[in-house]
């Protein structure tokens, strides 16, 4: 599985872009992953944008996910993130900033 993603905005406006190859992760951490994922249902799950959220320095996020044959990629505020993507979210920002520089 691959995972690309970039966050930009927030306080200090400096981007955030990674790209997870779950094959080069330990066992356990790639099992989480895509445990995660799946859970999110990411590659079906219906997206409806909330209306604006106000409040100046939200992240916004661009992520795209490939795993065999599917591809999607999803583009969405902080304020839109589904209750059940909260957790994938933080894993890939977490993993982010271990792989950045």
């Amino acid at each position: 599985m691959i995972i690309r993603m970039e966050r930009s905005g927030g306080f200090t406006g400096i981007g955030l872009k990674t790209v997870i190859d779950t094959d080069q992760l330990e066992p356990q951490e790639r099992q989480e992953l895509i445990r995660l994922v799946e859970s999110s249902d990411f590659f079906e799950a219906d997206l409806s944008p909330h209306p604006n959220q106000a409040g100046a320095d939200r992240f916004h996020y661009s992520i795209t996910i490939e795993h065999g044959q599917q591809r999607r990629t999803v583009e969405l505020g902080e304020g839109d993130i589904p209750e059940d993507w909260q957790m994938l979210v933080q894993r890939i920002n977490m993993l982010a900033r271990r792989f950045r520089g």
